[in-house]
């Protein structure tokens, strides 16, 4: 949870430029609706995920960008990309 400058609360660092996507703040609480789109968000549903061999290490990813339908390059891990290089290195 982060709190803004005006009290409002976000369920994510990439709101915290706007308002509109606060959940809350911290004189009235936590909107139940708005807490329920991340609370219900399941990234076992994305079959992509599914079938990653690295979900035990990222968890599906980051939520908002998943939420918002950002692109696998975005939402996945840099490691997954290298992580093969990243051993080789290690292992010398």
């Amino acid at each position: 949870m982060v709190i803004g400058p005006k009290s409002h609360l976000f369920k994510c660092y990439l709101d915290f430029d706007g308002e509109e996507e606060a959940i809350g703040n911290v004189s009235q609480g936590i909107d139940q609706k708005r807490l329920a789109q991340w609370s219900d968000y399941d990234f076992s549903k994305d079959q992509i995920c599914r079938s990653c061999t690295f979900l035990p290490v990222c968890l599906g990813g980051c939520p908002k960008n998943e939420m918002t339908d950002a692109d696998k390059s975005v939402i996945c891990t840099p490691l997954k990309f290298s992580f093969h290089e990243r051993i080789l290195l290690n292992c010398h």
